[in-house]
């Protein structure tokens, strides 16, 4: 993880009442003792390949620490290509915003990864 993704998340860690900007380093080392996890299951957003990779939506909560990590993924999609992508971030949000469906804005998260996957599939 970059520096730069680092010193986003832990501007952001104050607001995120779920997940904190130094869990994914420490799940690393929880989950992959012996360092044999493939990368791309790791999540190194500065370091992956997402070359040949179809449409690419992501969502982020604005007030979730992997919110900071959004510019490194839109660096690693330009430097392998993706051309079809999209970054969503709403603002004031925790991590998995949508999947509150009894908040307002968790209905209209779901709603709009919805109309998403549908128009994927349309486009087929």
């Amino acid at each position: 993880m970059s520096e730069d993704a680092k010193t986003r998340m832990r501007g952001i860690d104050s607001r995120d009442p779920i997940l904190h900007w130094d869990m994914f380093e420490t799940m690393v080392k929880y989950y992959n003792p012996n360092g044999d996890l493939p990368q791309y299951i790791l999540g190194k957003a500065d370091e992956d390949d997402y070359t040949g990779f179809p449409k690419i939506i992501m969502y982020f909560g604005g007030d979730e620490v992997f919110a900071g990590i959004a510019p490194d993924y839109e660096k690693s999609f330009i430097r392998c290509g993706v051309k079809d992508y999209e970054i969503k971030i709403k603002e004031g949000m925790p991590h998995a915003y949508p999947m509150f469906t009894f908040l307002k804005e968790g209905r209209e998260g779901e709603r709009e990864i919805i109309a998403d996957i549908n128009r994927y599939f349309e486009s087929c």
